[in-house]
């Protein structure tokens, strides 16, 4: 598989070509991303893909790309979405995969002015009202009809673990005697976010 990639990276002819576009370069590093990260993250990836990264720039190749342009799509996205530096930070890679195949000379990314994120400290729980109906409404819609996920869903509100954290458990990390888990894997989505 990462004999092909190279072939794939060298066939798309990123190298000192002056007429490489940004989405070209996009579409390169993300088949670069599935064979070289979690599938969660690779998920995470090909949605920020999709519904960013293709046709930001328009048609422009990389080398007409200006800091200006990167700019104006700082402030777009800042203006947009709560976590817009995540968004950005994603374009930065895609200018990193660029930059390490020759595409470009400079991470413009790391050049742009980035506005001051609001951080919402609030603690993101349960009021112990709003945990107490999640908890009635568990029971009553669970509980007989599907004891699967009453379990799942029980298990995770009383203890705090994350799904995966749940998905991963096995018997033999219970301890029902001694009344304790033990967390000792975590499962992720696959490629197809399955």
């Amino acid at each position: 598989k990462v004999i092909s990639l190279i072939a794939r990276l060298q066939q798309a002819n990123l190298s000192d070509n002056p007429d490489v576009t940004f989405d070209q370069v996009a579409e390169q590093w993300l088949k670069n991303k599935r064979h070289t990260v979690a599938g969660s993250t690779y998920c995470k990836y090909k949605s920020q893909y999709d519904n960013h990264l293709v046709g930001a720039f328009g048609k422009k190749k990389m080398m007409d790309i200006t800091l200006q342009d990167c700019q104006e799509i700082v402030y777009q996205l800042a203006d947009k979405y709560k976590r817009w530096d995540k968004i950005i930070g994603t374009f930065s890679s895609v200018f990193n995969f660029a930059l390490k195949y020759g595409a470009i000379n400079v991470n413009l990314f790391n050049r742009v002015d980035r506005p001051k994120i609001e951080h919402d400290n609030k603690p993101k729980s349960y009021t112990a009202e709003q945990f107490s109906t999640f908890k009635q409404a568990i029971v009553e819609r669970y509980k007989d009809s599907n004891p699967k996920a009453f379990t799942f869903l029980w298990l995770i509100s009383q203890t705090g673990v994350r799904k995966g954290e749940a998905q991963g458990l096995r018997w033999g990390d219970v301890d029902l005697d001694q009344g304790y888990i033990n967390i000792k894997r975590d499962t992720t989505r696959n490629y197809d976010g399955d």
